[in-house]
């Protein structure tokens, strides 16, 4: 798993081939091409979010959250947007919304 760094690719998730909303989480999903079967995430947090103390602590936690289910992430780019209350929502809710969120998007489910 490593990040989105194609601008190819940013430019795809524009237009996602998946996307879903699961509280203060957005995720866009697309196809990585080829027979490519890796994992690339990259973080939006927007100013709206808090000073950068709180989005690095929202985007640590995101992160935290998508290291924990890993292994059963599909193959396919993700684009994760957040809102500020990711920073003060339980973990455990946090990573059953990133989850969730991802297995929507990406169209099958994500195995913990």
């Amino acid at each position: 798993m490593g990040p989105v760094v194609s601008r190819a690719t940013f430019l795809a998730l524009r237009r996602p081939a998946g996307r879903s909303r699961q509280g203060p989480l957005h995720v866009r999903w697309v196809p990585l091409p080829g027979d490519n079967d890796e994992v690339q995430v990259s973080y939006v947090i927007s100013k709206r979010c808090g000073n950068a103390v709180r989005r690095n602590r929202i985007r640590r936690r995101t992160k935290g959250a998508i290291a924990l289910i890993s292994q059963g992430i599909p193959a396919g780019a993700y684009l994760i947007t957040t809102e500020a209350e990711v920073a003060t929502m339980n973990f455990q809710e946090l990573v059953e919304r990133v989850t969730s969120a991802l297995a929507r998007a990406g169209g099958s489910e994500v195995r913990p």
